[in-house]
Parts: C-alpha cells; sequence; structure tokens
C-alpha cells in the first residue's frame, strides 16, 4: 500500500488547518478574559472621569463633593 504523495499533502493542509484554528481558539478565549480585565480596571476610573467633567455622580446624579466644596470656597471668598 503506497501512500500518495496528493494525499501526504491534504493530510499536511489538514493538519495545518486544525493547528491555526486551534491557535485561534486559545487565542480568542485569552484575548475575551484580557479584554475583560482590563474593562473592569478601567471603569472606575472612568466612572471618576466622567463625574469630575460633569460634576455630578453619573450613576445616581448627585453633586459631586469635590465639585460642590469647590464651588463653597470660591462662594466663600466672594462674600468677604
Amino acid at each position: 500500500m503506497s501512500v500518495n504523495i496528493i494525499d501526504l499533502f491534504t493530510m499536511g493542509f489538514f493538519i495545518l488547518y486544525l493547528g491555526f484554528f486551534a491557535g485561534y481558539a486559545v487565542g480568542r478565549r485569552q484575548g475575551l478574559r484580557e479584554g475583560v480585565a482590563n474593562g473592569l480596571r478601567a471603569a472606575p476610573l472612568e466612572m471618576r472621569r466622567l463625574t469630575w467633567l460633569k460634576g455630578a455622580c453619573v450613576v445616581c446624579n448627585a453633586p459631586s463633593a469635590i465639585i460642590s466644596s469647590q464651588s463653597e470656597a470660591e462662594n466663600l471668598g466672594e462674600s468677604d
């Protein structure tokens, strides 16, 4: 029983295809995990930045303590 050269090429291509597919699948899952981890790290900073820019909490719309204390300090300085 002899193995044809086309059969060897087909088997090689199939093994190469499976290798690329397995690498893609593993890399995609790892990338999704890293993306979620990066998002969890960045979300609190982004919420603080938006609160600072808006002057109020982006979740409950309460005035920011930093902004209100700065406004009070400015008001106290103007009344003197």
